[in-house]
């Protein structure tokens, strides 16, 4: 009973510190793309932070997950409880948070007092440095709003949302210092970033679409990831079974990506035909890859004890 109670200890410190952590990165991602685009102080706002816990939401679930199935290795647990127990947990952490984010969304927004630099009204127009400009559409206290960057010997561009990735303060070099973990970083980690994204979206469509279709899609999200616990015993070497863990939860995200893509649907649909419901597809391949992971460790570990007891 102590070991049950421990493992539900450590795991669930393991998905409240990964999320506080991840939830501080993409807060701290969130206002440098502020600063980028409008370089002076305002106050945190709920909006950020709704956006931050979104982002942070697949982060919590995948790494997690992958630090739970890495300990319970290491402690010798065995995979059917290990499974049970992080498939328990996993679920009610997906749960809490995407209720949090809800119950955060239902707040509505209050006008609050700027700081820093009264900037004006829409039409502002702002130089730095001196020979480029930025002309805010919108209010100057919303760096996200609407804006026109003026550059030398070129013609007017007009930027809807200056803080997606690959708009004017990156492609056009309007002279701001990139944002953390947007820019400038190695293929490998962008996308990476790119496709946590893209899950978070993911998950909040899910969750809008409505309550029973996210806990189908989570519970085989958390399903499969869970049974990578297996992959914990192929060598005897924990930090080697770790980077397989690593790599294979990279392949899950992608294929999370590629099953989720339009272009998957129109493909599946030109041979099942229309009848077949989208939210199926995702939940059907997780349940059944994590299925078929855990019968071949049962059928290898089977075979591998009726070898021994022929030995003997």
């Amino acid at each position: 009973m102590k070991h049950i109670v421990r493992l539900i200890l450590v795991i669930s410190l393991c998905f409240a510190v990964v999320f506080v952590l991840s939830l501080i990165l993409k807060l701290l991602q969130i206002r440098l793309e502020s600063v980028r685009a409008l370089p002076v102080f305002s106050r945190l706002s709920l909006e950020e932070c709704i956006a931050a816990a979104r982002g942070a939401f697949p982060i919590t679930i995948y790494f997690s997950i992958l630090l739970s199935v890495s300990y319970t290795a290491r402690r010798g647990i065995p995979a059917p409880a290990a499974i049970m127990c992080l498939i328990i947990l996993g679920m009610s952490a997906s749960l809490l948070i995407a209720l949090g984010i809800n119950a955060l969304e239902r707040i509505p927004p209050s006008p609050s007092p700027p700081l820093g630099i009264p900037l004006g009204e829409a039409g502002l127009i702002f130089s730095h440095p001196p020979d480029k400009a930025r002309i805010f559409l919108e209010d100057p206290g919303n760096p996200q709003g609407a804006q026109v960057a003026a550059e030398p010997d070129r013609p007017l561009l007009y930027e809807k949302s200056p803080g997606n990735a690959g708009g004017l303060g990156t492609a056009q070099g309007f002279g701001f210092a990139p944002a953390l973990l947007q820019s400038n970083m190695y293929f490998f980690l962008q996308r990476i970033f790119k496709d946590i994204d893209l899950a978070a979206a993911q998950f909040t469509t899910r969750f809008k679409e409505g309550f029973m279709l996210f806990f189908l899609y989570m519970l085989s999200l958390v399903f499969l990831l869970s049974s990578g616990r297996f992959l914990m015993d192929i060598s005897g070497w924990p930090l080697a079974n770790l980077f397989l863990g690593i790599l294979a939860f990279r392949g899950v995200l992608a294929l999370e990506r590629v099953l989720n893509s339009e272009g998957t649907w129109t493909l599946l649909v030109s041979f099942m035909g229309e009848g077949f419901p989208q939210w199926v597809l995702s939940p059907l391949v997780f349940v059944c890859l994590g299925s078929v992971v855990i019968l071949y460790a049962a059928f290898a570990r089977l075979g591998k004890s009726r070898r021994l007891d022929e030995d003997f």
